[in-house]
């Protein structure tokens, strides 16, 4: 059975008190430490021979009772009743009730500034039934490495993060939560943390992100690329936090193995959030159509159309130099909504404008009018009177 076991005896210079006080007048003092989750009834210590360990019990008169014949006629009794260890009245034998777990005693028994609790007993020595001396004894509970790190259960699963596109770009810090270890020991306590992949992760989120632990002890979720919504909108893996394996979890022969660590796990969930940050684009910068002059009110002249690789933008479309002949719908059809004359005007110029809201785009649109045969044949009226004499030869002028 493993355990660790100390004791200091000191022995009090105060004289035998044979009162009703006598409890309250500590003479000797012992000092026990075991470690956390021993089993029931371990035994701790037998307080008569432990008393004998050192010289200065030499000149008290417990240390000759012990050792004296009248040892078997001591009584040892507990003050006060004890939840935690049992004292043998006769043999002295303290040994523990339970199985004493120091993170539940922890704060009420644990000092300041130290990682163990203090458990006090008053033990009364008793000697041809009268109170004859007081033994304090100390019992330290020390921290073994007995918890593993576990994030709370406050925290959301998935835990998601929504991050917007181009705000965060490579080298762009998030803080993830951060595990807890119950472990009162600060080297029992130690956690580590790394990233996982998710089993159906398609994105390869290890390429995008990784993890940075602050002297702070914040976690931090590091990027290593520009986040691009149009690339991928979702990224899913987990955030492992895990205890070092220490010696009282490693069985004799045990190869240390990081991964087999105990350790508890919380899903990340990484949303890309869309953001317009790409412009609308015309495929040519001058597009040139042409259209009769007998065309009918209401006929689409053109279809203007511009590409936004941003997801899910709507492009709206206008004329910024419009007339009353032609109108673009915001859907880019460019309509005829007047009759046309190919002899007043033939050519019609329009810069075109495609915006997405944030950004636009231009291009030019030349309409040509082309001419159609709807004008009757007309004498010219008083025309030129023109002579030529006989005989001339042809092709005269």
């Amino acid at each position: 059975m493993s355990r660790l076991l100390m004791y200091l005896l000191v022995l009090g210079s105060a004289s035998q008190v044979i009162s009703g006080d006598l409890l309250s007048a500590v003479q000797h003092r012992i000092r026990y430490a075991i470690k956390e989750n021993q089993p029931e009834n371990l035994r701790i210590g037998k307080l008569d021979e432990d008393l004998l360990q050192t010289p200065e019990n030499e000149n008290s008169e417990l240390f000759s009772l012990i050792q004296s014949t009248k040892r078997s006629t001591l009584k040892y009794r507990l003050r006060e009743p004890s939840n935690y260890f049992r004292l043998h009245e006769s043999t002295s034998e303290l040994s523990t009730k339970v199985s004493i777990d120091l993170e539940a005693l922890c704060p009420r028994f644990c000092r300041d500034g130290l990682s163990a609790a203090q458990l006090n007993l008053f033990v009364a020595v008793w000697y041809e039934e009268r109170p004859f001396s007081v033994i304090h004894v100390e019992v330290t509970i020390l921290d073994v490495d007995d918890n593993s790190p576990q994030f709370p259960p406050t925290i959301s699963r998935p835990y998601v993060l929504q991050l917007k596109e181009v705000i965060y770009k490579a080298g762009k810090q998030v803080e993830l939560p951060k595990a807890i270890d119950k472990d009162i020991q600060p080297e029992n306590a130690e956690i580590q943390y790394r990233l996982q992949s998710h089993l159906d992760d398609s994105s390869h989120a290890l390429d995008t992100f990784h993890l940075v632990t602050r002297n702070d002890s914040r976690v931090m979720l590091v990027l290593q690329k520009d986040l691009d919504y149009e690339r991928v909108q979702q990224y899913r893996f987990y955030l492992v936090a895990s205890s070092p394996v220490s010696e009282e979890r490693r069985p004799f022969g045990y190869v240390l193995d990081p991964q087999s660590a105990f350790h508890d796990q919380l899903e990340i969930q990484v949303d890309v959030l869309n953001i317009n940050d790409i412009e609308p684009v015309f495929s040519q910068s001058i597009y040139n159509v042409e259209i009769p002059e007998d065309a009918k009110i209401g006929t689409t002249v053109h279809v203007l159309q511009a590409t936004d690789r941003d997801a899910n933008s709507t492009i709206e479309y206008s004329l910024e130099n419009s007339n009353d002949l032609f109108k673009v719908q915001a859907d880019g059809k460019v309509i005829l909504i007047n009759k046309l004359d190919f002899e007043k005007r033939n050519k019609y110029t329009f810069t075109a404008r495609a915006s997405d809201g944030e950004f636009y785009a231009l291009t030019r649109l030349d309409i040509t009018v082309t001419d159609v045969n709807d004008e009757p044949p007309e004498f010219v009226t008083n025309p030129p009177i023109l002579k030529v004499e006989e005989n001339q030869p042809s092709q005269t002028s």
